[in-house]
């Protein structure tokens, strides 16, 4: 049996509370996706498909989002074993307005939940889409629970719901240790401390989570 390998993306934004996700139509309606090609990643063949297909940039990948498919169909007289790999990615809502689709499809639509599993006619990519509404929902909470300090080097990145954006060299294992280690000492800093036996009583409660 040959095998075949795609990447695509559910890609979605927030206004108001309400999250839109991008469906674009060929015969039918679907999200954003494309073969991986050679030497390609899968997060470089979602950017690349997104490009193309939807003219989009900045995707913020959400982590632990991945979601595999695998389907069996015939072909030419051949049958062809079909795994694609899905990720969850969060664009702005200026972003959002600027999608043009390819020639590969004839129509797009932004569309909240309810509407999109009523487009979506293929089962595999209807429960698909409840566990990506569900992950967003918490997601989304936890952003909102939390203070958001983003640390880039790219100008281009994607800012919205970003407390404090601290610009340096997030690749480098050093450069992220001199900024949490700033931050840290800045916060004992606020709250008044100057020896190291009262931090267990200043920091009590005090979490930090990384997104």
């Amino acid at each position: 049996m040959k095998k075949e390998k795609s990447a695509g993306a559910v890609i979605y934004y927030t206004d108001n509370d309400i999250i839109y996700f991008l469906l674009v139509k060929s015969t039918y309606w679907g999200f954003v996706k494309g073969w991986i090609e050679e030497n390609e990643s899968i997060q470089d063949t979602i950017r690349r498909e997104a490009k193309e297909e939807a003219n989009l940039d900045n995707l913020e990948f959400i982590k632990r989002s991945e979601n595999k498919q695998h389907l069996v169909y015939r072909k030419d007289n051949e049958m062809i074993g079909k795994d694609v790999i899905f990720y969850l990615t969060k664009i702005s809502n200026e972003d959002a307005k600027k999608v043009k689709i390819s020639f590969e499809h004839n129509e797009f639509k932004w569309a909240s939940f309810d509407d999109t599993m009523k487009l979506l006619k293929i089962k595999d990519n209807q429960k698909m889409l409840i566990k990506a509404y569900d992950f967003i929902k918490e997601h989304e909470k936890q952003r909102r629970l939390w203070g958001i300090v983003k640390l880039t080097g790219d100008k281009r990145s994607n800012f919205d719901d970003i407390d404090v954006i601290i610009p340096c060299n997030n690749k480098s294992e050093k450069s992220i240790g001199v900024v949490l280690f700033i931050l840290a000492r800045e916060f004992l800093k606020a709250k008044g401390i100057k020896k190291r036996s009262e931090v267990g009583r200043v920091c009590e409660g005090v979490e930090f989570k990384i997104l």
